[in-house]
């Protein structure tokens, strides 16, 4: 959902919020853990693997305009934006019969210790330039930052040049 406009001092503006998110429940039939068998003389032959979830929020603000400079064939056209992201990853544990005594012959459940909720937060930035210089000539100048709140920073940039 999001608003728009097209006269913020000169400018088209954008302002948006997104969420979505998905949840994958993993089982795993017909199989045997032979571990566990061996161990106490039964296995069940259908197990619950693992829980995965993720979720994302987004929120962006965009400005774009276009200026008309003497001697380009067209305008140069400034976009930039702010964006905000909050990311979420969750993995639950399988049923203790898909990981104990080596797990299931197919796969093995996802363990207890390997289980729990993750999140980060992304803060970013990008400024992106383009101009037709000549009829046939178009070049294109973006740069991008991002801050993660998990592993620190990147720096993204890219020209192009387009005939």
């Amino acid at each position: 959902m999001g608003l728009r406009g097209s006269n913020l001092l000169g400018w088209h503006w954008d302002l948006s919020s997104n969420y979505g998110g998905d949840f994958i429940n993993s089982n795993l039939n017909n199989t045997l853990n032979s571990g566990l068998y061996e161990a106490t003389g039964s296995s069940p032959l259908s197990v619950h693997l693992a829980d995965y979830s993720t979720t994302q929020l987004n929120n962006t603000f965009d400005l774009t305009k276009a200026f008309r400079i003497s001697g380009l064939a067209g305008p140069l056209t400034v976009a930039t934006g702010v964006s905000h992201r909050f990311e979420t990853y969750g993995t639950g544990v399988g049923s203790s019969a898909s990981y104990l005594y080596g797990g299931t012959q197919a796969q093995a459940g996802l363990l207890p210790s390997n289980a729990g909720p993750h999140s980060r937060v992304v803060y970013s930035t990008y400024l992106d330039l383009s101009a037709r210089l000549t009829k046939n000539w178009q070049a294109e100048l973006a740069g991008r930052y991002e801050h993660y709140t998990d592993f620190g920073n990147t720096y993204n940039g890219e020209s192009l040049d387009t005939v």
